[in-house]
């Protein structure tokens, strides 16, 4: 039988069962019925949960053959995240093969829903565990800075992208979306965190002195780029700002700055409160920051979606993030909204 008699036979078009047998879409229970009763098997043998190792071709820019991965739609497209150890440590859908292809160690109907949420403030986690709870489908938190998070909503290799930037309104805008979301997460502040007792600095500039161990984020990340604004604000000259940039440690990620400080790697470093209330280490605010969600206008309506607002507007969800060190007074706002 050919596909297109097959087609034929179900009352569905080629290009609707090409993409039913592509993994690319989900049958509705009366057409994989229909397909079961025409191959003369059961819907159980063509579409159960005994297809692990099936493989799903992926959008997974950065990926190299060997990575574990964890894998979704979004907007209808395969894409894959790597599996990230850090907070906290996460289940794993299937491991790259080659370039584009991943082979599942679950079922495609168990993490098709996946909803991505990128940023890099460490409260996504625990939004993304409240929104799998309440929507009853995976939600994972892919760590990554403000600027690569905005590019994967663009790229559409996300669902919610979190951003905290010198203006996060004039970057929502220029996603040119007119039906996207702009909603408040929280805001936090931002500084210099070290070991209880130690207290290497008493402000910004005093980075600069010399055999001082500092972490501190990525280049390219927000809060690489605040650390550098205040140093100058300070009236730090230039090359003194190039030498501390040079023998800092670059990290990925606030918790991995908190991390670093109170492994003693670094002497101090610059992140967020929140991360170094989790790594039990002293802070020194510097800044006030505000830390914002994206939400693509073409998934504003998607179910998983309301319930990640749902959350954010939550009472209990507030009381978490405050208890985190962060400020949610104005959590669920919508900055744009008129």
């Amino acid at each position: 039988m050919t596909q297109g008699e097959l087609a034929e036979a179900v009352g569905v078009s080629r290009q609707a069962l090409s993409a039913i047998e592509a993994g690319r879409s989900v049958p509705a229970v009366t057409t994989a019925l229909q397909i079961a009763a025409v191959l003369s098997t059961t819907v159980e043998a063509l579409f159960g949960h005994d297809d692990d190792g099936a493989a799903v071709f992926v959008d997974g820019v950065g990926l190299r053959s060997g990575d574990a991965v964890v894998c979704g739609r979004v907007d209808g497209r395969w894409v894959a995240h790597a599996a990230s150890i850090d907070e906290p440590p996460r289940s794993i859908d299937g491991v790259v093969e080659g370039r584009g292809r991943v082979t599942l160690v679950r079922s495609p109907r168990e993490v098709e829903d996946t909803l991505f949420v990128a940023g890099c403030a460490p409260a996504l986690a625990a939004l993304a565990e409240r929104t799998a709870r309440r929507v009853g489908t995976p939600c994972h938190h892919v760590s990554c800075a403000s600027q690569t998070a905005l590019h994967c909503v663009r790229e559409g290799r996300v669902h919610v992208g979190g951003i905290h930037l010198s203006s996060n309104e004039a970057a929502f805008r220029r996603l040119e979306d007119g039906d996207a979301l702009l909603v408040t997460l929280s805001s936090w502040e931002a500084g210099l965190c070290f070991r209880s007792g130690t207290a290497p600095v008493k402000d910004i500039a005093g980075l600069a002195r010399r055999g001082l161990r500092l972490a501190w984020r990525e280049s390219g990340s927000s809060a690489h780029t605040l650390a550098l604004r205040l140093l100058r604000e300070a009236s730090v000259d230039a090359d003194a700002i190039a030498d501390i940039d040079d023998r800092a440690v670059p990290l990925t990620s606030h918790l991995a700055v908190g991390r670093a400080v109170a492994a003693g790697f670094s002497d101090v470093g610059f992140t967020i409160r929140a991360a170094a209330r989790a790594c039990g280490l002293d802070f020194l605010p510097l800044a006030r920051e505000r830390f914002d969600l994206v939400v693509p206008g073409a998934l504003r309506d998607d179910r998983r979606i309301k319930a990640l607002l749902d959350v954010v507007a939550d009472g209990a969800f507030r009381r978490e993030l405050f208890a985190s060190g962060y400020d949610a007074d104005d959590a669920g706002q919508r900055p744009l909204a008129a």
